[in-house]
């Protein structure tokens, strides 16, 4: 007997693909391409239902390197927030469904961002890369709460980051 495997194939553009996540409820997959945009696939059609730009660099198109949706919590009630990093070390939070950037951060331009991830209830975002720091933002400020590397100063990572997650608890 022969087993036949059904493929799908997402997406419409040539970039590489840096990274990908589901949406909390299924319903989703935003991914971010090399081109700098990030496109946000519906599952239950294959098809492409939001793709979020800005291209504000001097660079051009600079790729959209991790993303993450923000959880929805009684302290962060808006849904369908999606944060994105961009390999000049900006941070955008976008509403997903409108493409809208609702706020766009940058600690250092020359510091690659790697990896983004979120407490369980969507107040505090951590993003780390290149630089070897982990920094802890707070998402009702949007402003960084602390960074848990002093350069030199302290033991740390030797080299970049490319993960990063908290502990989700009990």
């Amino acid at each position: 007997m022969r087993k036949v495997v059904h493929k799908a194939t997402f997406g419409d553009s040539d970039a590489a693909v840096f990274c990908s996540k589901f949406s909390h409820d299924d319903r989703y997959l935003a991914t971010g391409y090399g081109d700098g945009l990030t496109r946000i696939y519906n599952l239950a059609t294959g098809k492409l239902s939001y793709t979020l730009q800005s291209f504000d660099s001097e660079d051009g198109q600079l790729p959209v390197t991790c993303l993450q949706w923000r959880p929805v919590s009684a302290a962060m009630k808006t849904q369908n927030v999606l944060v994105t990093a961009q390999a000049d070390g900006t941070i955008k939070h976008w509403h997903a469904t409108s493409g809208k950037c609702l706020h766009k951060s940058c600690e250092d331009p020359e510091n690659h961002l790697y990896a983004i991830d979120f407490t369980q209830d969507g107040t505090l975002l951590a993003a780390a890369g290149r630089d070897r720091h982990v920094r802890i933002y707070d998402e009702t400020t949007k402003s960084l709460a602390f960074q848990m590397k002093e350069k030199g100063k302290l033991i740390g990572h030797g080299n970049r980051i490319f993960c990063v997650k908290f502990n989700k608890g009990d």
